[in-house]
């Protein structure tokens, strides 16, 4: 697997589309200030397995940004990717990888991403029609 501008290419972006839409969300506020005055990200996140948890650990470490939660008395652990680099890391990668209508959430990042930084202009690539079986988007479901 070669490595782009944004991390690891190949199958990731299509294994990682596969994740936000089979056990994921991707949520953009439509304000940009809490009622307190603090700037409001949009969020990403991806349920796992509590097994699973050595996989979510490795996407952080592979991708370089990403948190944990791992909520007590639980079954389950929360991938999230809050940070401007880790969210422009990850809509770099799933953008033209995604299949069902979860693409209006990503296209809602985007649109976002391009406000904040306005240098990174990142296109709203369409659904990926390509046959189920031309890469790894589908054992990102569980």
């Amino acid at each position: 697997m070669g490595v782009g501008p944004y991390g690891p290419t190949g199958q990731l972006g299509s294994y990682l589309a596969g994740l936000v839409e089979a056990d994921g969300s991707i949520v953009v506020s439509s304000k940009t200030k809490s009622e307190k005055g603090s700037s409001i990200h949009p969020t990403v996140k991806i349920v796992f397995h509590s097994d699973d948890l050595p996989l979510a650990a490795k996407l952080v470490e592979t991708l370089g940004h990403g948190i944990i939660d791992t909520p007590k008395d639980t079954l389950y652990c929360l991938l999230y990717f809050r940070s401007v680099a880790g969210l422009l890391k990850v809509a770099h990668l799933i953008n033209g990888k995604m299949r069902t209508p979860k693409i209006e959430a990503l296209y809602r990042l985007i649109d976002w991403l391009n406000w904040k930084l306005p240098s990174e202009t990142l296109p709203k690539l369409p659904l990926d029609k390509s046959p189920i079986s031309a890469n790894a988007w589908l054992s990102g479901f569980r």
